[in-house]
């Protein structure tokens, strides 16, 4: 064989060994797609307090699950936390009602750029019922027929109102999917940021303004049976600029911070504030109990004193104002 031929013959092997990881990696792509397409989700227990319900996948769908997390896992100690996160990643960030399209080149190095196009949910329709569904404030599982709104709201999505969008995947040698951005993510939080900025700059003003009274310490007997050891409550005013009305495409949360101290150590609460609940310039109720570990927790520091102070949040900004001092009646 001439070296003419040899170098066909290996250039062509060479194209060969691309096209073969290609498809490997758009077949990484597909498979997840589709498995989001099913949408075999159901609502779980939340993680931690404060969370809301979590999304978890049937029982039914577990073995092609773990299928598709294998694109998706990391090598460290972050497996669990991404195994147990990534049913709400692709159902929230990929609510695929139909793969329309899908291509793919390669970028900088060896990363493999795959595009999708697919029919989806209307976006609007779709957040807010889903936010309604999995908002919780407490600990505990869903019940049955929370379950079952869920799932009829996930087959009912498919049939309302749809738009098309576009999602880009990152695909290295694995093949693993390592990044993962949608055409409509990118352009909500372009908007999403200008109104979280808004909100930012009126929690501010709130938390400059808005001042406590009437607070007090309760003290429970506590034993090891008992649900809850201690107490604060008392009230929070706006002041003048009033409470605020947010937009509907931004979560905000107000809260008062809790802390029962002794010395250095502290056992924190939380006292949430329900805006919708409340009129302008409504003076707010504010309440922290410390119940479940929170009160073994208040028993072993044995607490000498108390503070309270007003948080607002936007995402993964937030505005904190000063500690006010409890005096212990």
């Amino acid at each position: 064989m001439s070296i003419p031929q040899k170098m066909r013959v290996l250039y062509g092997f060479h194209v060969l060994a691309v096209v073969a990881c290609s498809n490997k990696r758009e077949t990484a792509v597909k498979e997840t797609l589709l498995f989001a397409e099913q949408a075999p989700y159901t609502l779980a227990a939340p993680a931690a307090r404060y969370e809301g319900f979590g999304i978890a996948v049937k029982d039914s769908a577990l073995s092609s699950y773990n299928a598709i997390f294998k694109y998706f896992e990391p090598k460290d100690t972050t497996r669990a936390r991404v195994y147990r996160n990534l049913p709400s990643e692709l159902f929230f960030r990929l609510p695929v009602t139909h793969l329309d399209q899908l291509s793919s080149k390669t970028t900088t190095g060896d990363t493999l750029k795959v595009t999708a196009v697919y029919t989806r949910p209307n976006a609007k329709l779709f957040e807010k019922t889903l936010f309604d569904l999995v908002s919780s404030s407490d600990t505990t599982a869903p019940t049955r027929a929370q379950q079952q709104a869920f799932e009829a709201f996930v087959k009912r999505a498919k049939q309302e109102l749809q738009d098309t969008d576009t999602a880009f995947f990152w695909v290295v040698e694995g093949p693993h999917i390592v990044r993962v951005k949608s055409a409509s993510e990118a352009r909500d939080s372009v908007t999403r940021k200008a109104a979280s900025d808004a909100v930012m700059k009126v929690f501010a003003g709130l938390v400059s303004n808005a001042a406590f009274s009437e607070l007090a310490v309760k003290r429970y007997a506590y034993t090891p049976s008992d649900n809850v050891a201690g107490g604060i409550n008392g009230f929070i005013d706006p002041g003048l600029q009033g409470w605020p009305t947010l937009p509907a495409e931004i979560y905000g949360d107000v809260h008062v911070a809790c802390e029962a101290r002794n010395r250095e150590q502290a056992v924190g609460e939380v006292g949430y504030i329900i805006l919708k609940n409340l009129s302008s310039h409504q003076r707010a109720r504010v309440l922290c109990l410390w119940s479940g570990e929170q009160a073994q927790q208040w028993a072993d520091i044995g607490p000498k004193s108390f503070r309270v102070r007003l948080v607002a949040a936007t995402g993964r900004d937030s505005v904190v104002g000063p500690w006010t001092d409890i005096n212990e009646r």
